[in-house]
């Protein structure tokens, strides 16, 4: 279940372009995700994707471990 994970998106680079919380799956092989702003930690934006652009993001269980990562 993809629900409820953290996730973080990276550029060409290895820089953090995107970093969200999956909140719903509206459609079957996309996700919804609440989009934080990395500075301050507000939210930004919903964005919503599909199951294979977010096989290119790295998925964490909570919030606590994607910030260690």
């Amino acid at each position: 279940m993809l629900i409820g994970r953290w996730c973080q998106a990276y550029n060409n680079k290895h820089e953090v372009t995107y970093q969200g919380k999956i909140i719903d799956s509206p459609e079957t092989g996309y996700y919804l995700l609440r989009i934080f702003n990395q500075l301050t930690g507000e939210l930004d934006m919903l964005k919503v994707i599909s199951i294979d652009e977010l096989g290119k993001w790295n998925l964490y269980e909570n919030r606590e471990h994607m910030e260690k990562a």
